[in-house]
């Protein structure tokens, strides 16, 4: 669960407005030419700070819907959701610097929700019935 802020996305190109961020990417060796997903989350301890590199974390999501949509033959790549929880409704704020990312980094129920309803179902539909029940079927196949 997590109380802090998400940085999605953000570079180099951030630091003019977020100067204490180049100091974060110096100490984690983070490349400032790359978009990164960087957490700041309260310790248990309610009185320091951590900052996590979430970015290692992206890229295994995107490879995992890539091999995914292999797997089942699917005609479009699987939409990625990173998500964080909340310890308290309000307790996250997220900056995206990454609009255009293949995965999608979302925090709380809210933003949750927002994402299903708008782009799944309010969305293009990209599959028929028939379409869905062999992927479920394959997916089933694969436990």
């Amino acid at each position: 669960m997590l109380k802090g802020h998400v940085y999605n996305g953000i570079s180099g190109g951030q630091f003019k407005d977020l100067p204490p961020m180049e100091q974060v990417f110096d100490t984690l060796d983070l490349d400032k030419s790359r978009p990164q997903t960087i957490v700041m989350d309260q310790n248990d301890d309610k009185r320091s700070l951590s900052f996590v590199n979430y970015s290692d974390q992206i890229e295994a999501i995107k490879q995992l819907a890539e091999d995914l949509q292999k797997e089942l033959g699917a005609k479009y790549t699987p939409t990625s959701i990173l998500y964080f929880n909340l310890k308290n409704e309000g307790d996250v704020t997220i900056s995206n610097y990454n609009q255009n990312s293949a995965v999608k980094v979302l925090v709380g129920a809210e933003q949750l929700d927002e994402f299903f309803n708008k782009f799944v179902f309010h969305g293009r539909i990209q599959y028929n019935v028939e379409d869905l029940q062999q992927m479920m079927d394959k997916i089933e196949s694969f436990n």
